[in-house]
C-alpha cells in the first residue's frame, strides 16, 4: 500500500515539473541547479514511480527515488527550507529497499526460527521457490519469494 502511494505522489511529482508550471524551474534555478534539471528530476521521478509498481524492479527503482530524495533534502536543508517531507519519504523508501530486497523475509524469518523449535522446510515444486514454516501446533505456512508480502495457509 505504501509502495503505491509513494509512486502515486512520484507520478504527481514528476507531472507538474512536465506541465507549463514556471515554479519548478524557478525553484530550481534559484537553487543553483543547471535550466533543464528540473525535466531530468521529473523523468526520473516518473521512472521511479512505475519502477515501485513492478515487483522485480521496486527495489532498484526505490533506492534511485531515495537518492533523489537525499539530494532534496540535502537542498531544502542548504537553503534554509524545511525538509521534513523529503526526510519522510526517504525513510519510507527505505524500508521499501528492504522489504523487497530478494531474500530479505526468508532471512528474518530464518533468523527466528533457528532460535526455536520451529522447523524450516524448503522445496521447488513445478520450479517455483516457495519456503515453508512448520509450527509446532501444526499449522504450515508458505512465503512465495515473488511475493514477499503475502503469508499465507499452504495447500
Amino acid at each position: 500500500m505504501v509502495q503505491i502511494l509513494l509512486a502515486i505522489l512520484f507520478v504527481l511529482q514528476a507531472a507538474m515539473k512536465f506541465s507549463s508550471m514556471p515554479g519548478w524551474a524557478d525553484r530550481f534555478s534559484r537553487w543553483g541547479y543547471p535550466e533543464s534539471f528540473y525535466l531530468l528530476i521529473g523523468a526520473l521521478e516518473g521512472l521511479g514511480a512505475i519502477g515501485l509498481l513492478i515487483p522485480r524492479l521496486s527495489t532498484y527503482a526505490a533506492g534511485m527515488l531515495f537518492a533523489i530524495m537525499v539530494g532534496a533534502t540535502i537542498t531544502h536543508l542548504l537553503q534554509g527550507e524545511p525538509a521534513i517531507a523529503t526526510i519522510i519519504i526517504g525513510v519510507l523508501l527505505v524500508i521499501i529497499m528492504f522489504l523487497r530486497r530478494p531474500g530479505f523475509i526468508e532471512r528474518l524469518v530464518k533468523s527466528r526460527l533457528e532460535y526455536s523449535d520451529q522447523t524450516l522446510i524448503v522445496d521447488i515444486p513445478g520450479g517455483e521457490l516457495k519456503t515453508h514454516f512448520q509450527f509446532p501446533d501444526g499449522g504450515r505456512y508458505w512465503i512465495r519469494t515473488s511475493d514477499l508480502w503475502y503469508v499465507r495457509p499452504a495447500l
